[in-house]
């Protein structure tokens, strides 16, 4: 395998993860609030449009990168609207 090749699949995969260090802080500190969910609406869209695209011209680092990035941007969907009930749950709260 070319140099350029083993560099272009280890951008792919680093773009692929580069929402890992939000995942994990959103995680440890039980919250979203400072994340947009405008912007993960938007990256999320732009993900799938882009996985549409790769995978009609077998495009697979771009395949790849757009599939972690859908993955994780899921997750922080998820935790978006997970933290947000948690926090109302919290309001609601009696005790």
């Amino acid at each position: 395998m070319e140099a350029h090749v083993i560099i272009g699949y280890l951008g792919t995969i680093l773009y692929g993860l580069v929402q890992i260090p939000q995942i994990y802080k959103a995680y440890q500190r039980k919250s979203t609030q400072d994340l947009s969910l405008y912007f993960l609406c938007l990256y999320q869209i732009a993900s799938i449009l882009t996985l549409y695209y790769s995978l009609k011209l077998y495009i697979y680092p771009i395949i790849l990168s757009n599939l972690l990035s859908i993955l994780s941007n899921s997750v922080l969907i998820y935790f978006y609207f997970y933290y947000q009930n948690v926090q109302q749950w919290k309001k609601l709260s009696i005790f």
